[in-house]
Order: structure tokens, then sequence, then C-alpha cells
């Protein structure tokens, strides 16, 4: 399925970045057992949970894919069109860095209104 999601999603669009995301996505929430019955115990309705291991989010609802997929997206069209008009390496780091934290940073902003509150964790609480 995760082959098939990242597949489609090369073809379409020949977005690597893009065919990426959703090959990890497709994996978060179908490949792995553990993340899965992980994010069908959610009562409160998050669309990121707090991941298992280490610091962060990961996606649990379809909401939270297609905003992690909607982020990918949008910054490989960025870098795409920024470093179809550069003329070096570090023009497109210039031109893609102001972007790129803007995007993260509301990004990030979504994650923590609608996920649950990120801790460190080192698998499931017992």
């Amino acid at each position: 399925m995760a082959l098939i999601g990242g597949g489609v999603a090369w073809g379409l669009t020949k977005s690597f970045p893009l065919a990426v995301a959703v090959f990890a996505g497709f994996i978060t929430l179908a490949g792995v057992p553990l993340y899965r019955q992980y994010a069908k115990n959610n009562p409160q309705g998050y669309w990121f949970k707090r991941k298992l291991y280490g610091w962060g989010w990961v996606p649990v609802t379809w909401q939270g894919l297609l905003s992690v997929v909607v982020y990918a997206a949008l910054i490989a069209v960025i870098f795409v069109r920024v470093d179809a008009r550069s003329h070096s390496g570090s023009d497109t780091l210039y031109g893609i860095f102001v972007p790129f934290v803007i995007l993260t940073a509301v990004f990030l902003w979504l994650c923590w209104k609608k996920g649950e509150r990120p801790r460190w964790q080192w698998g499931r609480e017992e």
C-alpha cells in the first residue's frame, strides 16, 4: 500500500519529496502495527499524537496526513521554483530559507493546535 501510494504520487507529480512523504505517511498509518494500534486509540480526535519514541508528533487521522503531504508538497514546489531561477547553490539556499522557516513555523503551530502536547517518551506508557 505504501509503495503504491508513493509510486502514484511520483507518477502524478514527478516530485520525489512528495512521493517520499506519501510513502512515509502510509508506513506510519498502515505499515507499522504498533503505530496503527496507537493511532486507533484517539478518543480526543487529535490529528497528531505524540511520537512513541522521541519528541514530536505523528499523523493519526486523514487530516493530519493531508497536512504533512501539503507541507511537503509546498516545500518541494517552492524549492523547484527557487532553484529554476537561481544561478548558484547559495542563491537557492537564500531563496528558500525564509519560505521554509515560515511554512515550518505554520506547520508546527498546526501540530501544536491539533495534536497532543509533545514530550519526550521512549515506548508505550504502561
